[in-house]
């Protein structure tokens, strides 16, 4: 009966663990106008405005001819995740460092905030792949 109890309550305690775990709420769904497209070496920068905020979204280039491009002055629904959230955890500290104005990537390309816009975060798109929107 020890057992049976024993085994109950590490069964309840392990429940409890999974479900109230930290979930991931950084990725933002929300409808923005497409202002401007630039490209910088092997990167798009876009940048899109929703009523309130102004996102400078980041996406690899990549070729893929049968796709829904996104266009200027037009509006999506994107799956954005900040580049704050992406920030590696190292012994349960997230290392992300708010100083920092500018991001670097590959090829010596880096990509800056622009605080005096607005712009405090980079941006991903998880529906967005080079210039195609999902």
């Amino acid at each position: 009966m020890k057992i049976i109890f024993i085994s109950f309550i590490l069964t309840f305690i392990v429940f409890v663990s999974c479900n109230s775990a930290k979930r991931d709420h950084s990725s933002i769904y929300t409808r923005c106008k497409i202002l401007r497209i630039d490209s910088l070496n092997n990167y798009y920068v876009i940048y899109a405005k929703t009523k309130d905020s102004t996102y400078k979204i980041i996406s690899e280039k990549q070729v893929n001819a049968a796709c829904k491009k996104i266009q200027t002055n037009k509006h999506y629904n994107l799956n954005l995740k900040s580049f704050k959230s992406l920030a590696p955890i190292i012994n349960g500290v997230k290392m992300y460092f708010p100083d920092v104005d500018c991001y670097y990537f590959f090829e010596d390309t880096h990509i800056c905030l622009e605080k005096d816009k607005g712009i405090y975060d980079l941006h991903i798109a998880e529906n967005i792949n080079g210039l195609c929107v999902d």
